[in-house]
């Protein structure tokens, strides 16, 4: 809807000559003013009903519509844009005889009067399409809900600008606020908590809708385990057996009258091997022989053990708990730009390291059945809110990282 509310002030007292020089003064605070206060106008110089309804009509097309005027010093006018005999704001009837001219300007129920509204597909995926009876899209269900409540007819427009592209190319509303402005749309539908990227002229509702917006990624998958053989033994136990195969083949050439390269050699096939070349025939010779073969058969034992577990069972990517774990990971993620502003109540470094791995066509997202296939043998994460994410079939199978509220707004 048009116009920011910039000030608290409830009610403004506007003097001026005639209804040109009260436009020439509006259009220059319009920006700085809370159209939804009450006006009292005071106009020094004569003025007749038609100019009072065609001034009245021009406040209206700027939202201002709790108006009072003082005209010629005489009496004080009004009138009532959605009472029948205006039909919604387009004909002016003035009155001049209500005993609180500022009550009841804005009813409960708008007797059916109509306010178009501008749409994009590209409104995260909370807006498929409202000329979609079945599924719309639930922004646009949530939106139809309000006016059902308020007896309001909601003209969805069939030709759009594509303004949530070019708002996110260039950072803000700006083009939104343009095109509100110059074809006087009603009503836009936007996601998140953009207020401070509106234009002045662009007013947001409070959030109508918050819901949990998902860091997901497709379910884990399946690693090799050949690397892991190595990490069975810590690097101090391949230490201390290298150590002792070095020390069992300098004691077997002390012992046997051997070479280096013998005793060495003897040594690996019984380490490795449990290949016995020579029995030892004398006792000393049998003690280190049968203390080194039991340490060896024990080792080789629960080697062989472990490396069956990790050979038989799957192992899967690490598990990312928190935005950190995403940070120390190589996954990209697809989200839309404007997910920045959310990323900074994270502090300005996760900010930065979050929009570094955004993919750069992240922007030309859209929803479908085949697309969430789609993802889930994807490589890469996203964001997406509590009513897709319950669209996967087999949604206990993603990988959900972490989650805070997003607002949907009008």
């Amino acid at each position: 809807m048009q116009k920011e509310i910039h000030s608290t002030i409830k009610i403004y007292i506007i003097v001026e000559d005639d209804s040109k020089s009260l436009n020439t003064a509006i259009q220059t605070i319009i920006d700085n003013i809370n159209t939804r206060a009450n006006f009292l106008i005071i106009l020094q110089k004569t003025i007749t009903e038609n100019e009072l309804k065609l001034l009245f009509q021009t406040l209206w097309s700027d939202y201002i519509y709790n108006v009072v005027i003082f005209a010629n010093w005489t009496k004080f006018v009004t009138w009532y844009p959605y009472r029948k005999e205006n039909h919604c704001g387009k004909t002016v009837n003035l009155d001049t005889e209500h005993e609180n001219f500022f009550k009841e300007k804005i009813p409960m129920k708008l007797d059916n009067c109509s306010v178009n509204v501008t749409w994009n597909e590209y409104v995260s995926w909370s807006v498929k399409s409202p000329h979609n009876k079945k599924d719309p899209g639930f922004a646009v269900t949530s939106l139809n809900t309000v006016a059902e409540k308020l007896n309001l007819k909601l003209d969805y427009l069939k030709d759009n600008l594509d303004y949530f592209r070019q708002c996110i190319e260039v950072g803000n509303f700006q083009p939104l606020c343009d095109y509100m402005t110059k074809d006087k749309i009603d009503v836009a539908l936007t996601v998140g908590r953009l207020a401070q990227n509106y234009c002045a002229k662009i007013e947001t509702t409070k959030d109508v809708i918050q819901y949990p917006q998902y860091f997901i990624f497709p379910p884990r998958k399946k690693i090799r385990n050949s690397k892991k053989i190595f990490t069975i033994f810590t690097l101090e136990i391949w230490s201390t057996i290298l150590l002792s195969v070095l020390t069992m083949a300098i004691l077997w050439k002390m012992l046997n009258r051997i070479s280096y390269s013998n005793s060495l050699f003897y040594t690996v096939q019984l380490t490795f091997q449990f290949v016995v070349p020579q029995l030892p025939r004398k006792n000393l010779q049998r003690f280190v022989f049968f203390v080194f073969l039991y340490g060896i058969t024990n080792l080789n034992w629960f080697y062989v053990s472990q490396m069956s577990s990790i050979l038989t069972e799957p192992s899967y990517e690490p598990q990312l708990k928190t935005i950190a774990d995403i940070l120390k990971s190589t996954k990209k993620l697809k989200f839309f730009s404007f997910f920045e502003i959310h990323f900074q109540n994270y502090g300005n470094e996760t900010c930065s390291k979050l929009m570094e791995r955004r993919d750069k066509n992240s922007d030309l997202l859209g929803v479908s059945d085949r697309w969430l296939e789609e993802f889930v043998e994807s490589d890469y994460g996203m964001i997406l809110g509590e009513v897709d994410f319950i669209r996967f079939k087999e949604r206990h199978k993603l990988h959900v990282v972490s989650y805070d509220n997003v607002a949907i707004n009008f």
